[in-house]
């Protein structure tokens, strides 16, 4: 499979996680096993990675495929439950699935 919209866009997001990281080029590809000249031609747009390349790059990143492609990660809106619920007690984890399905069950 190759993803054949945005392709600027995902070299673009490519391009901006890689620097947050503090990654050159040549590190990101030595990590992804591509040539630098090749993630540099992704990243500016010239080619089309293919669905395995994204996953790799993601990967070596650290990302998501989606965060790659759409600039966001699809799971983002539930950080913030994530970090309320990361300390909690198994008994208090079971208490707020109770109340996450008695709301769902509501509507």
């Amino acid at each position: 499979m190759v993803i054949r919209h945005g392709q600027v866009e995902i070299g673009n997001f490519i391009r901006k996680i890689r620097l947050e990281k503090n990654l050159t080029q040549e590190e990101l590809a030595e990590r992804a096993e591509l040539s630098g000249n090749y993630l540099h031609e992704i990243e500016v747009g010239k080619r089309n990675p293919s669905l395995k390349i994204i996953n790799g790059i993601a990967q070596s990143l650290g990302v998501t495929i989606d965060l790659l492609v759409n600039g966001q990660d699809a799971y983002c809106h539930l950080m913030p439950i994530t970090e309320l619920i990361t300390n909690c007690s198994p008994s208090q984890l079971k208490k707020i699935e109770l109340i996450i399905s008695t709301a769902l069950d509501m509507e």
